[in-house]
């Protein structure tokens, strides 16, 4: 310890222990760096993996990216608990002085900032939204792809990011399309002549909606009419439908309206009736039964009216690429049957790997190879169905040339 100084009676400080404070000082700073460097690195080795994650499954899409704001929340508050708790060893009422002290300045100096943060807190916590969603707020819409504690990031349909400053959220109206689910709701707008047929213009436009490969078919389909003046008087058809996912929604737009402009039917450069994936089972004696699966080119046939029976293709990932109800078609000994021509296009709806049936009595999977082997016999020129050949074991042969045998056991090639 110094001795006093005789001039002013003052005792001066211990140089040892200055020097030891000024080292302790900037060993905590050293370390705190390198806490929030590590932890800096750690955070975006585990977004990067969740959402690696959520990008490999659409099914799981939407829940692993709700993971993510809350997660980098979760870890920069752990680090700030080791470099304050840990490294400087601030007791309690330190930390509530320095955090009052810290209040006071924040709110003096830094508003926008503090509010900001705090939209971001509400935001992650009440979530009107979460990462994945489709919003649209002050005139930007788009699909969510990040939540900030500053501010909240989208992606426009042009493929602009923009960020939205997070008190911004708070303070607006935002309109969430698809509220944390992989299926949304989609309007098209059809402007036609005001003299149109409009029950054939109402069934033109439900057909294009519902043999549409983007369409979620266990949600209804609702085509309203309603008059528009656009230089002329037109008339409006506005088909609302919801989607597999919801990055589907602008082409299902334009799928659409080009299927309604010619009629229904499937858009030039593919097969003039389209390959569809045909199904076909039945529940009788409480058991489920799904026979082997073929594709081909006919007109799509889907269920009417929904029920307590569905119908669900998965690819890779549990990525839903078709779901619908339905109710089956009685039979005279009890049970029902059914049979579907699903539309379906693997370039567009990716791999198939199973179907399942479901309903009261369980449920039965049809992978590649499930079952045994079934034949048909198809018409070349129409594609109509002329026979179903089950346990086929081959030897037929075939006269007529616009005939053709297709046989499967299980998922047919072409979807995988």
């Amino acid at each position: 310890q110094q001795p006093p100084d005789t001039a002013t009676g003052l005792e001066l400080p211990d140089l040892d222990e200055a020097t030891e404070d000024v080292q302790s000082i900037g060993l905590g700073i050293a370390l705190s760096l390198l806490v929030i460097l590590v932890f800096h690195f750690l955070i975006r080795a585990v977004i990067w993996v969740l959402e690696t994650l959520a990008e490999r499954s659409t099914a799981r899409r939407l829940s692993f990216k709700w993971l993510i704001p809350i997660t980098r929340m979760v870890f920069w508050a752990i680090a700030v608990f080791l470099i304050v708790n840990n490294i400087f060893q601030v007791d309690a009422q330190g930390i509530i002085a320095a955090g009052a002290a810290l209040g006071v300045g924040i709110a003096v100096a830094a508003q926008d900032v503090l509010k900001n943060v705090l939209g971001g807190l509400t935001v992650v916590f009440d979530q009107p939204f979460q990462v994945g969603d489709k919003i649209s707020v002050g005139g930007t819409y788009g699909e969510v792809v990040s939540i900030g504690l500053r501010s909240t990031r989208i992606v426009t349909a042009d493929d602009d990011l923009v960020s939205i400053p997070n008190s911004k959220l708070v303070e607006e109206q935002v309109a969430n399309s698809n509220a944390g689910q992989l299926n949304c709701q989609v309007a098209t707008s059809l402007y036609l002549p005001g003299r149109v047929n409009e029950r054939r213009a109402k069934e033109i436009a439900f057909e294009a909606a519902v043999t549409s490969k983007y369409v979620f078919l266990n949600k209804p389909i609702v085509v309203l009419v309603t008059d528009d003046f656009r230089t002329t008087f037109v008339t409006r058809i506005k088909v609302r439908a919801y989607v597999l996912d919801p990055r589907f929604e602008f082409v299902f737009q334009s799928d659409v309206t080009e299927r309604a402009r010619d009629g229904g039917e499937p858009t030039s450069g593919l097969e003039p009736r389209g390959q569809k994936l045909m199904l076909r089972g039945r529940a009788v004696s409480g058991e489920l039964v799904l026979e082997p699966a073929f594709l081909v080119e006919t007109q799509p046939v889907l269920p009417a009216v929904g029920g307590p029976y569905r119908l669900e293709g998965f690819g890779s990932g549990g990525r839903i690429v078709f779901s619908f109800d339905f109710t089956p078609t009685p039979l005279e000994f009890g049970g029902g049957d059914f049979l579907f021509a699903v539309p379906y296009d693997a370039a567009v709806n990716g791999a198939l790997e199973r179907v399942v049936l479901s309903g009261p009595e369980g449920e039965f999977v049809l992978g590649p190879s499930s079952t045994s082997p079934m034949a048909i016999i198809i018409n070349r020129d129409n594609g109509q169905v002329r026979a179903i050949l089950r346990n086929w074991s081959g030897g037929l042969n075939l006269l007529d040339g616009n005939t053709e045998i297709m046989v499967s056991d299980g998922l047919p090639d072409g979807v995988g």
